[in-house]
C-alpha cells in the first residue's frame, strides 16, 4: 500500500480562507527533465493541485498560498512524491532529489516540520519493506509441510518489526507532540488498516498530541479535528462500557439528548440541581401504564420541593406515545424518544433490558437508586424531601 493512499485514508484537512501569504518550493531533481511536477494539497481525502511546472535542466519552482499548516505533496504522480508540512514560517522550501529513487534521496531545507516528517516516512517505509519480505516468504512456502513452523517464525519476526516501529513512533511523539509531524505519527500503518496505534489502547498518545497541538496551534483545522475525533472516541468507549455493564448506583448518569414530542432536543443534564426520576417506559407496556399514576402522585407531592421526572419512551409510534402522555396525565414533565422501540439508544446506553425501569438521580446527576416503584418510590422521596 502506498504512503500516499495511507495518508488519504487517515488525514482529514479542512478548508480555510487563504491569505496573501505565499511560499515557494524549488530545487533540483535529477533524471527528471521535461517531466511535469505538481504541488498538491491533501484536502478532505483528495488531492487539490495548487501549482504545476515542467522540470527544465533538473530545476523546478512551485508556488503556493499559505492558509494554515497543511500537508502537501510535491509529486510526479501517485507513486512518486515527497511529503511536505507547510506552516507560516516556511517561505522558501528547497528540495534536492533523484527521480529514480525519490524516497531515499530527497533532502529538504527551509521546512523543519517536513524534515521531521521525513524521519517517519523513511522509518515506516523500511518497516513495510520488512513486512512485505515476510509476506513473500509465507506465500512461497504455503504448500510446505513445515508451513506451521514457518508461520510461527514469521509471526515472531513480524512482532519484532511492529515493536521496533512502535518504539520509534512513541519516542517521536514524545519529542514532537506539538507539531504536525507528531500528528502524522499517530496514523502510521504496517499494511492496509493495520495501524500501529489504536485509540482504544493508546489514548495517551492521542491526548499527548491533542494537548500540545492545541496549545501551539489553537485555530488549526487539524488540531480541532483531532480534538473532536478524540471526544467522539471517548464517548463511544464510554457508551460501550456502559452498555456492557449498565449504569450503577454511585455512577454519573450519562447524557441523554433526544427530541421531545414537539421535536425539540431535551437534555437530561439540563435538570441538574434537582432530584430526577429517569423513567424508561412505553405506551404499549401495561406495567408501565399501571405505574404511571404512582409517578404522577409523587410528582405532584414533591415537584415544588425540587423533584422532576424525565421519561424516555421506547415507543415506535409517535402518535401512540403522545396519546399515552395525554391519557395518563404525564404532560407536566419531560419526555424524549428516538422512536426505536427496543433499539432505543438511551435504553442501550443505560443497559435497560426490561421496562418499566428507572433511575433516581441526585442534584449532581449521580444515580442514587434504581427501579423504585410503588411504595418504594414514595418512601425514597420522603426520605429526601420529608413529608
Amino acid at each position: 500500500m502506498s504512503f500516499f493512499l495511507m495518508l488519504l485514508g487517515t488525514i482529514l484537512i479542512g478548508c480555510s480562507n487563504q491569505t496573501p501569504d505565499g511560499f515557494i518550493v524549488k530545487g533540483k531533481i535529477k533524471n527528471a527533465n521535461d517531466k511535469q511536477l505538481y504541488l498538491s494539497k491533501i484536502e478532505a481525502q483528495k488531492l487539490v493541485d495548487v501549482d504545476s511546472t515542467i522540470i527544465k535542466k533538473g530545476k523546478f519552482e512551485l508556488n503556493g498560498k499559505y492558509d494554515e499548516p497543511n500537508f502537501y505533496l510535491v509529486r510526479f504522480d501517485n507513486q512518486n512524491y515527497i511529503y511536505l508540512i507547510v506552516d507560516s514560517t516556511d517561505k522558501e522550501i528547497t528540495i534536492d532529489a533523484d527521480f529514480n529513487d525519490l524516497l531515499h534521496t530527497y533532502t529538504i531545507e527551509g521546512s523543519p516540520q517536513s524534515k521531521l516528517l521525513q524521519q517517519i516516512v523513511l522509518h515506516n517505509a523500511h518497516s513495510i519493506q520488512r513486512v512485505d519480505t515476510l509476506s513473500q516468504i509465507y506465500q512461497q512456502n504455503q504448500k510446505s509441510a513445515k508451513i506451521d513452523s514457518i508461520k510461527a517464525i514469521l509471526d515472531k519476526k513480524y512482532q519484532g518489526i511492529y515493536a521496533d516501529e512502535r518504539s520509534f513512533l512513541e519516542s517521536f511523539i514524545a519529542k514532537n507532540s506539538g507539531n504536525f509531524a507528531g500528528l502524522m505519527a499517530l496514523y502510521q500503518q504496517l499494511g492496509p488498516r493495520n495501524y500501529v496505534f489504536n485509540p482504544k489502547n493508546d489514548m495517551k498518545f492521542y491526548e499527548m498530541v491533542d494537548n500540545s497541538l492545541n496549545k501551539a496551534y489553537p485555530h488549526s483545522t487539524h488540531a480541532k479535528q483531532l480534538h473532536s475525533s478524540i471526544l467522539q472516541i471517548k464517548a463511544q468507549q464510554q457508551q460501550q462500557q456502559q452498555q456492557q455493564s449498565g449504569v450503577h448506583i454511585g455512577s454519573e448518569a450519562p447524557e441523554i439528548a433526544y427530541p421531545n414530542p414537539e421535536g425539540n432536543i431535551q437534555k437530561l443534564s439540563s435538570l441538574k440541581g434537582k432530584y430526577v426520576l429517569l423513567d424508561f417506559w412505553a405506551s404499549w407496556c401495561h406495567p408501565c401504564r399501571a405505574e404511571n399514576p404512582n409517578v404522577v402522585a409523587n410528582y405532584k407531592k414533591y415537584h415544588d420541593k425540587g423533584f422532576e421526572v424525565f421519561q424516555v419512551s421506547l415507543d415506535k409510534s409517535k402518535n401512540a406515545w403522545i396519546k399515552a402522555i395525554k391519557d395518563d396525565g404525564l404532560g407536566k414533565w419531560y419526555h424524549v424518544s428516538d422512536l426505536q422501540q427496543w433499539n432505543s439508544a438511551p435504553a442501550k446506553l443505560y443497559g435497560v433490558r426490561a421496562i418499566p425501569s428507572n433511575f433516581l438521580l441526585d442534584k449532581d446527576g449521580k444515580v442514587i437508586a434504581k427501579n423504585l416503584r410503588g411504595q418504594a418510590l414514595g418512601a425514597k422521596l420522603k426520605e429526601i424531601f420529608g413529608k
